[in-house]
This record gives C-alpha cells, structure tokens and sequence, in this order.
C-alpha cells in the first residue's frame, strides 16, 4: 500500500506512529542485535579459551589442588553467571584476585590469561545485561501491539459505517421504487 493511501485509509498518525517505529525502533533495535552478537561471539570465543586453559591447569603440576579447584569453580560460577543462572560476581571477583595473588608466587602465563579473559568475561557479561535492558526499553513489541490493534479498531469503524452507508443507500433506492410508481 502506498504511503497516501495509508494516510487517507487509516489517517496520518496512524502512518506517523508506523513510521516511527519502522524508522527509528527498528533500526535502534537492530543495532543493539548487532552488538549485542558482536560481544557474545567475543564472550563464547573466551569462554571457549578459558575452558583449555583449566585442561592445561589439570594437568600441570605446578598448581595445587587447591588452587585448581578454587579455578574450576570460579569458572563454573562464570558459566552460572553468564546464563544468569545466579549473580555470584562478587565471589567470582573474590576467587580472581586470590588466583591473582596465588600466581605471584608461580608465574604462570596462563594463569595470567585466565584472569585477563575471565575479568573480559565478566564485562562482556555486563555490557550484554546492559543491552538487553535497553532493547527491552524500546518496547517494540508492545508498540507494535498497538498500533496493530489501533488500524484494527480504525478498519472495524470504517467498514461498519461502509455498512450503514450501504444499508441507507438501498433503504433510499427502496423507497424511491415506491414512490416512483
């Protein structure tokens, strides 16, 4: 349908406010998607980095128990994080800066790693969290909704008074029968 047959069907707000969210909410909306996608392939590209560290971690010799298990839940409570699963952040921070102060005593540079892509996760959880509550802000959906239910209601009112039209139409074409006889 044309842009002036629109206006003339269902008036110029309706087309304004359709207009608005073809223009501006979709497009806000579809920039969020995009980096939102940008940071999640970033976040599961170190996830995916973090998880062969902790293969090299059980492996190696170098570390205690201790300090290996104090690892492996730290990264489980990331992965618990990331799905927003519970909000252990702190404890997670917490966990990091005692692996931080277990490494100045073997320099590993792949506990280095860890905690530089672990602290990335966690800020690219963050960012994400904070897009996703700005996309919800747009309230698209329910924009939608409305103006959905509003050319509804706008296309009901026409064609009920296209039927009273109709009806007045013929009940004067009826009676002008009769009085033409």
């Amino acid at each position: 349908m044309k842009s002036s047959d629109f206006k003339n069907q269902f008036g110029k707000d309706s087309y304004l406010e359709l207009n608005n969210i073809k223009k501006s909410l979709f497009k806000e909306k579809k920039a969020l998607i995009e980096k939102f996608k940008s940071r999640q392939a970033t976040n599961l590209n170190s996830i995916h980095y973090v998880y062969e560290l902790n293969q090299y971690f059980t492996k190696n010799n170098k570390i205690d128990e201790h300090l290996k298990t104090t690892i492996n839940s730290t990264l489980f409570m990331i992965m618990q994080y990331f799905i927003n699963l519970n909000n252990t952040k702190a404890l997670i921070s917490q966990n990091l800066e005692y692996i931080e102060y277990e490494n100045k005593k073997i320099f590993s540079k792949e506990l280095d790693l860890l905690i530089t892509h672990s602290k990335i996760i966690l800020e690219n959880i963050d960012y994400l969290n904070k897009i996703k509550n700005m996309s919800d802000k747009l309230n698209l959906k329910q924009k939608i909704e409305d103006a959905h239910n509003e050319l509804i209601y706008k296309y009901e009112n026409k064609f009920f008074l296209s039927k009273i039209y109709l009806f007045i139409f013929l009940f004067i074409c009826y009676f002008d029968g009769y009085t033409n006889l």
